[in-house]
């Protein structure tokens, strides 16, 4: 159960995670801009940095990584102010339970916030992931 709310919780994180910046070059963008590679650190205040997570954040496109389990996520997203939707379009990640965020097509909202080298991303549904830029 624990895994299954941490897929959630990372699936949703990645919907809300997007570029407010038109640079795709992380070195010369903005600070505050999400374009970027992001790990991983924290799922509602829990230590998962060890599972090896990434985010890789383009402008139209999120990447999301694991080491433990080996898989990745892609999905699209749009941005309305700070408000980001994500839609998962493909995945390596197995299915655990009824799971809906491993499903292409899985949509996510919410809000993302950037002070220095870290985001936070809260989900509609509360979720809140912290990530460090790398």
């Amino acid at each position: 159960m624990k895994t299954i709310l941490i897929y959630y919780s990372l699936f949703c994180s990645l919907l809300i995670i997007s570029g407010c910046s038109k640079d795709n070059n992380p070195a010369n963008s903005d600070s505050q801009s999400v374009i970027g590679k992001w790990k991983i650190l924290t799922t509602n205040g829990i230590d998962i940095s060890s599972a090896g997570g990434t985010y890789d954040i383009t402008e139209t496109k999120i990447t999301e990584s694991w080491v433990i389990p080996s898989c990745s996520k892609i999905y699209s997203y749009t941005k309305n102010g700070n408000q980001y939707t994500t839609i998962l379009q493909s995945t390596t990640c197995s299915i655990q339970g009824n799971d809906p965020s491993n499903v292409p097509g899985y949509k996510a909202t919410g809000t993302f916030t950037v002070n220095g080298n870290k985001l936070t991303i809260t989900l509609e549904k509360g979720t809140v992931v912290v990530c460090q830029r790398i």
